[in-house]
């Protein structure tokens, strides 16, 4: 028996057209999420490693924010210090008749100098000094 191709040649190529378009806009398509895939796994990742670079960077500037409190104290206490010289630079430069004294009284002598001076055999100042308390003028006797 003979036989006879019902369906026309066209029809047919036509069909594996339709086919093969279909296949190539399925593996288009997963081959775009694949992209779309690496592509969110890379800003994933580098924002993971930009947050750790963050967090490191935030720890390494709490202990420099600690180090330079510590050195602002440190020039807070420099420049207290620069002051007390300079006062005494300049009371030895200007060679003042008044100074103040160990416990804060204000003494005259006839040579220009403070009145107290330290004594072996201490004469008592005061209530306080008797009993030896501290800041009193017991080891001090008037010149």
């Amino acid at each position: 028996m003979i036989r006879i191709n019902l369906l026309p040649y066209r029809e047919k190529a036509k069909k594996e057209n339709v086919r093969r378009q279909v296949s190539i806009l399925g593996g288009v398509l997963v081959l775009f999420v694949l992209i779309l895939l690496a592509v969110h796994l890379y800003f994933t990742m580098s924002v993971s490693r930009l947050e750790a670079e963050v967090k490191a960077a935030d720890a390494k500037l709490v202990a420099l924010n600690k180090k330079v409190g510590d050195v602002e104290g440190l020039k807070r206490e420099k420049k207290e210090l620069e002051q007390k010289l300079g006062v005494i630079k300049t009371l030895e430069e200007t060679g003042s008749s008044t100074s103040v004294c160990w416990t804060g009284w204000v003494g005259l002598s006839r040579k220009g100098t403070c009145g107290w001076k330290k004594s072996r055999s201490p004469r008592t100042v005061g209530s306080f000094a008797s009993r030896g308390w501290p800041g009193t003028a017991s080891r001090w006797r008037v010149s």
